[in-house]
């Protein structure tokens, strides 16, 4: 019997069998030796990150820690970005000042005598600036971290901005300097007092503020300005007054604020498209009679729904502000919140300023979510 002729075909069919055999090797021996080639996986391209924790849930409870400051009617707390275990405290007292902290609030130090504040504020370009709103003492500057401090200004103000992008750029009442604080003009031009009492400026976009003054009585107004300060236009003017706004760090259409409505209850107003319309949710009842109401946007990545809201009390949203609950600190005085932006993102750190008026006290609590 003659044997079949081996031709090129029959050559090039054995060549391919080998060729898928050895390859089916290869891919074995990658699998139980762990060996790679040295052509890289397109999977290996791509970074993997993932998704940030849900917030705790509403009804977690809080452990509270009473920190001595040393001061009196605590007015105002702020929090490093930078450095979380950096905490600074003013007051409102004839025998007030700033005392900072740097082990979180576990001892203070007191670096400035001056009292009457009404606000503080670290530049976000530079953490060791730190401005100081201090009422009918104008505002002030510290340029290493509290230790010196110089006069800006002597114009009344409860409030001290410095731009988030342009530290030239410094918003304090009802006034702007564009040069450092060397020159000041008069940005929202109705009136010189009341003043305003508050103001936000959007993450992304430098041209966006939005500012909140009381013109008279419990009347309030808020205001939106998309060219850094030069016009403005009103966005609401109902309600009643309120001491301290907030933005959405990753929506600059999303503002929010707590008006007080005469012992009643604290009510949350919320615009998510940039003031056009506004809703309002209950917050808590506020026997208290405060109109001076925080209201604090958590900054970190992935918890911008979570706010939350002073008064009688600390309250805390998870909705965005549509549902509230009281997470501590029932029938006090809440004047300020100040939420650490380095702690990590499964867990929150809390400073409260909650001051009383007769006797006065000195009212510094830090608070966390319980196990």
């Amino acid at each position: 019997m003659k044997p079949l002729p081996y031709n090129n075909a029959t050559r090039t069919k054995k060549n391919t069998q080998q060729a898928k055999a050895l390859k089916l090797m290869a891919i074995c021996l990658m699998l139980f030796t762990g060996c790679s080639c040295n052509k890289q996986s397109p999977l290996k391209a791509y970074r993997y990150t993932p998704p940030p924790p849900p917030p705790p849930p509403q009804d977690t409870l809080w452990n509270w820690t009473k920190l001595n400051w040393g001061g009196v009617e605590a007015e105002a707390v702020i929090v490093d970005p930078t450095n979380g275990s950096i905490v600074y405290v003013a007051s409102r007292n004839a025998y007030g000042g700033i005392w900072k902290s740097y082990d979180g609030g576990g001892t203070f130090t007191k670096v400035w005598a001056l009292g009457a504040f009404g606000g503080m504020a670290i530049d976000p370009n530079s953490p060791q600036v730190i401005y100081a709103a201090c009422a009918g003492y104008g505002v002030w500057r510290s340029r290493d971290g509290g230790s010196t401090w110089f006069q800006l200004t002597n114009l009344y103000s409860d409030y001290v901005q410095p731009d988030r992008f342009d530290s030239s750029y410094i918003y304090a009442g009802s006034w702007r300097s564009t040069d450092y604080g060397a020159s000041w003009s008069l940005m929202i031009p109705f009136g010189t007092y009341p003043d305003a009492e508050d103001l936000v400026q959007s993450w992304q976009n430098p041209n966006v503020l939005y500012a909140g003054r009381r013109p008279y009585g419990n009347n309030k107004l808020t205001l939106k300005s998309t060219d850094r300060g030069n016009t403005w236009f009103m966005v609401d003017a109902g309600g009643a007054g309120y001491w301290r706004m907030d933005i959405d760090p990753w929506d600059d259409k999303r503002v929010y604020y707590v008006a007080y409505y005469y012992r009643i209850e604290d009510t949350l107003s919320r615009t998510s498209n940039g003031g056009t319309t506004w809703e309002k949710y209950p917050v808590g009842r506020d026997t208290l009679g405060s109109s001076w109401i925080p209201v604090a946007v958590d900054p970190r990545r992935g918890l911008r729904q979570v706010i939350y809201a002073g008064g009688e009390g600390v309250h805390r949203s998870v909705d965005y502000g549509k549902t509230w609950k009281t997470i501590g600190l029932e029938g006090m005085l809440v004047r300020d919140i100040a939420v650490d932006p380095t702690a990590p993102t499964n867990t929150t750190i809390l400073y409260v300023a909650a001051p009383c008026f007769n006797p006065p006290c000195d009212r510094i609590y830090r608070g966390s979510p319980g196990k």
